[in-house]
């Protein structure tokens, strides 16, 4: 059963609910803005961060938006409550589709043929993107989807109003969404190693914008990328690669202004303009100096997942990480001696930080040091593996989170092969902060 809630403007309680049960019942007005965010919530505090991303769209536009969620059982009855006051809230519509039951056993087929899906950091909702084509109602021809850590710091319909021609899909090539991390570890990418795809068409999968009348006669093509996907597990992404293989040759390439890294705007100094961020990885931070930090918490604060013991949590938050990261320094101090028996250190760092990295961790001339590049990331791999059970790498970089998932997937093991030296940084670094597990529990 599919629910569709429409949202009176002022009196969101009161939204109308009805229950259809076949795509046809609904028509929706063919000047309609089609909106679709995939979810796996686990532990019920995952919504919020899609339900900001939906506050951003409403907040910049006039337009009529329709959202739709594709969910599974671990959608909350809070949760959706909350989205519905949302939508109310600014006379939206949004609909619901828990695709755990209708799409069961190709979600089953996921899991079970790539299980590193189970265990890295994204979740089975990346794939959810993979079943909008059979999933949404026939009757509409177009939809974005977007992942749930972006801003949309612009007017929707500027993105609507473009036209596919005889295109499938549309999306900002990653090399223009990722100005900074993507052009150092692109040769990792299976499909742009092997000349599958080039490092110019490559895409990022955080927005497509869907052109439903194409993609349902062109299952085949999905379920080959699948097919390829599940036959290659050192590709380093999930829906991403399997989106790029099947049509990374064959798209609209989009304005990177409506896919853009908040890294890669940081490292360019960009001011706040009107684009679609992309808070990818660790962020947003709690560092408040950050005005990008600060226009993430503007929206969040104006959903109905803002609350007093949000404020309360993030608080208890904060203690728990530092004294919990003050424990962790010395079982940490204790252990290396255990971990550094019989190795020896080795160090990648950021570009430029030699000296000041060399004083803070007394680093001795025997030690190897790969400073962060375009070339840096192969070199770091070959001399991983190279080094087997001889060395311990120390990794301090700020995108550490995405670089440990490349060397999990590679097959290196965290607190024996590598580990986050950004913890032994000094305090003023701010980095016990700007950790995901504390925003991910606000």
């Amino acid at each position: 059963m599919v629910q569709i809630y429409y949202g009176v403007k002022n009196k969101p309680r009161h939204s109308v609910i009805e229950n259809i049960t076949t795509s046809s019942d609904q028509k929706f007005n063919d000047s309609m803005i089609h909106v679709c965010f995939g979810l796996y919530d686990k532990d019920g505090r995952y919504s919020k961060f899609t339900g900001t991303a939906m506050l951003s769209i409403f907040e910049n536009t006039t337009s009529k938006i329709t959202v739709h969620i594709l969910h599974d059982n671990t959608l909350t009855q809070d949760n959706r409550d909350k989205f519905i006051y949302l939508a109310g809230c600014y006379g939206q519509t949004i609909k619901f589709y828990n695709v755990g039951e209708i799409c069961a056993e190709k979600i089953k087929t996921f899991k079970e043929k790539i299980p590193a899906i189970n265990s890295a950091r994204v979740t089975i909702g990346t794939l959810y993107s993979l079943l909008v084509s059979e999933v949404i109602p026939n009757d509409i021809e177009k939809i974005l989807y977007i992942d749930s850590d972006m801003i949309v710091n612009l007017d929707i319909n500027d993105l609507w109003q473009i036209k596919f021609g005889d295109k499938s899909i549309a999306s900002v090539p990653e090399c223009e969404a990722d100005t900074v991390f993507f052009k150092k570890v692109s040769k990792l990418h299976y499909l742009i190693n092997e000349k599958i795809v080039t490092y110019e068409n490559y895409f990022n999968a955080a927005i497509i914008f869907m052109n439903l009348k194409r993609l349902r006669n062109e299952q085949e093509i999905l379920s080959k990328g699948i097919k390829w996907r599940i036959e290659h597990s050192q590709c380093i992404c999930f829906d991403q690669d399997i989106w790029n293989y099947c049509y990374a040759n064959d798209y609209v390439h989009l304005p990177n202004r409506f896919d853009r890294f908040v890294t890669s705007e940081r490292a360019e100094k960009q001011p706040i303009r009107d684009v679609i961020y992309h808070f990818t990885g660790p962020n947003p931070t709690l560092d408040f100096s950050d005005e990008l930090n600060r226009l993430y918490f503007q929206y969040f604060a104006k959903t109905p997942w803002f609350t007093k013991d949000i404020i309360k949590r993030l608080g208890e938050s904060v203690k728990k990480i530092l004294t919990e990261k003050t424990a962790e320094l010395r079982i940490l101090a204790l252990q290396m001696t255990t971990l550094m028996s019989g190795k020896t250190r080795a160090f990648f760092i950021p570009a430029n930080t030699l000296d000041i990295v060399k004083i803070v961790f007394k680093i001795k001339e025997y030690e190897d040091i790969i400073q962060e590049n375009q070339e840096s990331y192969n070199d770091l791999l070959e001399s991983m593996e190279s080094s087997r059970d001889k060395k311990v790498f120390f990794i301090l970089f700020e995108d550490y989170y995405k670089l440990r998932e490349i060397l999990i997937q590679a097959g290196f093991v965290e607190g024996c092969d590598f580990i986050n030296a950004m913890m032994f940084l000094p305090d003023t670094n701010g980095v016990e902060l700007n950790t995901y597990e504390l925003v991910r529990n606000m």
